[in-house]
């Protein structure tokens, strides 16, 4: 906020805390966090976008906000003003549960069906993450 070039930027944040079979959560902007249970993937955060708000409110579809170039406007983030709003929520997990925290670097790039076949595809977490990262390169991503 003390530098004027770089007043009006923004951050995402998501945060995770699990103890024992608990996942809380907390977030701001347009990082996700995605549940994989019995090969089924559900997002459990809502973006906090221009286009996320527009569909909510049926302006967009969702086939229109794919090709929205307005896709990465927050409309909430860390950083533009001194308070924030930030979503909290709690979800019990089970034994083969899977939990994927990411940015919009994959979620934009890869789709929702190809990274719960990535993630039921691969036993190691690591190997699931760098095939996803591959993955989100491959569809146009940047490296750096």
């Amino acid at each position: 906020m003390s530098d004027p070039t770089l007043r009006g930027m923004g951050a995402t944040l998501l945060a995770a805390w699990l103890e024992d079979s608990r996942l809380s959560l907390v977030h701001v902007g347009d990082s996700r966090a995605y549940l994989l249970r019995s090969s089924v993937l559900v997002r459990l955060t809502a973006d906090h976008t221009l286009v996320a708000e527009q569909i909510r409110r049926g302006i967009l579809t969702p086939e229109q906000a794919e090709k929205s170039t307005m896709q990465n406007v927050l409309i909430r983030a860390l950083g533009p003003h001194e308070e924030v709003e930030l979503d909290a929520s709690e979800f019990s997990l089970l034994p083969q549960d899977v939990v994927l925290l990411c940015t919009d670097g994959l979620t934009h790039m890869v789709p929702d069906a190809e990274i719960a076949s990535t993630l039921i595809g691969n036993s190691s977490a690591q190997e699931a993450a760098s095939l996803l990262v591959a993955l989100a390169n491959q569809y146009g991503g940047s490296t750096t």
